[in-house]
């Protein structure tokens, strides 16, 4: 992710807490305990960074249990891992009410439907996690993937228009996600199989049930897919890593992805930048990057129609077709101004005009990025009359 957000601290703390509960696992009798002391402390930190993080106690708890470590010492555990976190909601019951408001909010229109949630997650995982490895699947498990995702894809079942090219990425990228699943599942002798696969059904029901940015909540499903199917594949008696090739092909497609978004961030700095030189009253409806350089400089927001009634004449607004909520139903005199911001990269990450890239909004699609040519973003920049 390209923001500095706490599932980035939560997964470190996550990760770290899981290799100290593996070496306690491991070690002898008088190290055991300090490492599993170790490992719940840095679970309670994952947990007050992100509750997302979450996702993996149910799996650590079934790993201990593998391993007959023995149940006192799963119980003290889990009062070091959750007993902060526990403390903490305790004390701001908002947090929790705030948080079930959310997941109501989340599931109301189209993009609440459990198709699109089951198409998303697929997507996700598929163009995040595996993408780099289709090519290592059996062909009989792609062919039944891609024979699934068919079928999750299908037009009567949309919950809004799709493209077909949208169509066809979703079900290429959701394919390689179900085929990762179950080469995961299936692989008994793979090493770490009673850890990994906890960990990835947690995260996945989390990010099903806490339906909010998809990017942000499977994040933490993605560690544990690659982990399991690289076990899978190892105890396949793979004799060739695919490891260098996916590593060199996710990183030009991150290096690609992360070039138009830059254009996109870039956009709505140059744009604040120009409307703050002005010297006028400006108003801002928009979100994230131009809403903040805007209201640094001196901006107010515009998220009502009383906001939109006390524009005055020479007064400027600004609107972004991505992130606007608020559209004017009031009728007002105005000259309007439109910019819009392209990429020569044809991808996408959020889709303003129809598409179903959805990177920061599970509201926006089902697709982590898209192929497409269409403006990485529009602007509209209103005077008042």
């Amino acid at each position: 992710m390209g923001r500095l957000m706490s599932e980035k601290p939560a997964l470190a703390f996550l990760l770290a807490s899981l290799y100290a509960l593996v070496r306690g696992c491991e070690e002898a009798e008088a190290k055991k305990d300090a490492w599993l002391l170790g490992s719940g402390m840095l679970m309670g930190l994952a947990l007050l960074s992100k509750y997302a993080a979450g996702a993996a106690v149910p799996a650590a708890l079934w790993y201990l249990r593998d391993r007959k470590t023995g149940a006192g010492r799963a119980a003290w555990w889990a009062a070091t891992a959750c007993g902060p976190a526990a403390l903490y909601l305790a004390a701001r019951p908002e947090l929790v009410s705030g948080a079930a408001a959310t997941m109501a909010g989340a599931s109301e229109g189209a993009w609440g439907a459990p198709v699109h949630r089951a198409r998303s997650i697929a997507a996700f995982l598929g163009g995040l996690a595996v993408l780099p490895a289709l090519g290592r699947f059996p062909r009989r498990t792609l062919g039944a993937a891609l024979a699934g995702a068919a079928l999750l894809f299908v037009p009567w079942l949309d919950a809004a228009s799709v493209r077909p090219l949208d169509r066809a990425t979703g079900a290429w990228l959701a394919a390689g996600g179900l085929a990762a699943l179950w080469t995961a599942a299936a692989a008994r002798k793979a090493a770490g199989r009673a850890l990994w696969l906890p960990w990835l059904a947690g995260a996945a029901l989390f990010a099903a049930a806490y339906w909010t940015v998809t990017s942000r909540v499977v994040l933490f499903a993605v560690p544990p897919l690659v982990l399991a199917l690289g076990a899978a594949f190892e105890s396949g008696g793979e004799k060739r890593s695919p490891a260098p090739a996916a590593a060199a092909l996710a990183a030009a497609l991150s290096l690609a992805l992360g070039w138009v978004d830059f254009v996109y961030a870039g956009a709505q700095k140059d744009l604040a930048a120009e409307l703050a030189a002005t010297g006028r009253p400006v108003r801002v409806a928009a979100r994230l990057g131009l809403r903040h350089y805007l209201l640094r400089a001196g901006a107010r927001p515009l998220d009502g129609e009383d906001d939109w009634k006390a524009l005055r004449p020479g007064e400027l607004a600004a609107f972004a077709r991505t992130t606007t909520n608020f559209h004017p139903a009031t009728p007002r005199r105005v000259n309007t101004r439109a910019i819009r911001v392209g990429s020569a990269v044809p991808l996408r990450l959020i889709s303003g005009f129809g598409g179903e890239a959805g990177f920061y909004s599970n509201v926006s699609g089902f697709l982590p990025f898209s192929v497409s040519s269409e403006p990485v973003e529009e602007f509209t920049v209103v005077e008042a009359l």
